[in-house]
């Protein structure tokens, strides 16, 4: 994960000035600090902040953290939350994969 300021998440916050369906929205961490996952560096939609990005920090943050949720200082309710975000990103990933291959019409 990238690890920005208030400051620096204002900076490149919003959308991508070559692709219009395309924005940062960095999430804010339980620290004060904001977080954007580093798959952001490879999405060419993004690169007019690419070079600005890679000078900032990264660090290992568990999806818990990433989210804000108050269990971090429990283990079990923490790992509990993990499952549950991951099963809501697979959720979300069959509907975009059936609105991409139904309603698109490619895969």
């Amino acid at each position: 994960m990238i690890i920005l300021t208030a400051e620096q998440a204002d900076k490149v916050r919003g959308i991508s000035p070559t692709h219009k369906f395309a924005a940062l929205n960095p999430v804010p961490l339980k620290d004060g600090t904001y977080m954007l996952p580093e798959e952001v560096l490879d999405d060419l939609a993004h690169i007019d902040v690419r070079l600005f990005l890679l000078t900032l920090p990264k660090a290992s943050v568990s999806k818990a953290l990433m989210y804000g949720t108050s269990s971090l200082e429990d283990p079990v309710k923490a790992s509990q939350e993990a499952e549950e975000f991951n099963a809501r990103m697979k959720d979300a990933s069959q509907v975009r994969k059936t609105i991409t291959t139904d309603v698109v019409g490619t895969e």
